[in-house]
Formats: C-alpha cells, sequence, structure tokens
C-alpha cells in the first residue's frame, strides 16, 4: 500500500481498493475511490464506515488552441481539516500539469463522516 494512505488512514497491510468512475462527455467526469480492509464490502444496508472514500472531480474546458483548464477537485472523509493531506494532494497533482499545456485549478474539500 502507497504510504499516503497507510499514513492518512491508519490501514496496514493489504487493502482492497476500488475506484468507479461516472463519465460526461465532453470533459468531464467523477472518479469514486474506496480503501478498505481488505474482504471488507459496504454493509447490506448501504453504510460503509470502516472504509475510507475520496471523490474527485475532473474538468477540463479550453484556455486557447493548444492549452486546457483542469479543474479538478478532491473530497475526502479522512483526514479533516489537516493542512498538511490537502497540500501532499495537491504536490501530487501539480507536476502533471507542468508536462502539458495544462492550468489547475485545485480545490479540496474534507467532509466529517457520520457515525451513529
Amino acid at each position: 500500500m502507497p504510504p499516503f494512505y497507510s499514513r492518512t488512514t491508519g490501514l496496514t497491510g493489504k487493502v482492497d481498493r476500488w475506484q468507479d468512475i461516472d463519465y460526461f462527455p465532453p470533459g468531464f467526469y467523477l472518479l469514486h475511490a474506496r480503501l478498505a480492509p481488505i474482504g471488507q464490502p459496504p454493509l447490506p444496508d448501504g453504510t460503509d464506515e470502516h472504509a475510507f472514500h475520496m471523490k474527485i472531480m475532473y474538468g477540463l474546458t479550453p484556455c486557447t488552441e493548444t492549452s486546457v483548464y483542469d479543474f479538478w477537485a478532491l473530497a475526502r472523509d479522512f483526514c479533516v481539516g489537516e493542512e498538511e493531506v490537502d497540500e501532499f494532494l495537491y504536490r501530487c497533482r501539480r507536476p502533471s500539469c507542468k508536462k502539458t499545456s495544462t492550468r489547475l485549478i485545485f480545490f479540496s474539500v474534507a467532509h466529517k463522516r457520520s457515525r451513529k
């Protein structure tokens, strides 16, 4: 498991990681990511409190004839309020933009999960 996930979630060893994408042509998609201890799917009632979730929105729109704006937003239900994690996620995305003609516009939102 990448060190980022073990450090921010406390999970160790093998995990199940799911990613589902909703694509909306021509330039928007929403990535739903889930990380959980291996073999622990969401419960039959739909709750999933033992997992960690991220939703990542990618919105691409032309800027010039050779470049695009990349509107990238991330929401997560772990490490809420930890600016160091926000900064790490921003830095991870930034290098891919320097290699292309993409101008990154980044938003990060952390939300607390509701616990029963």
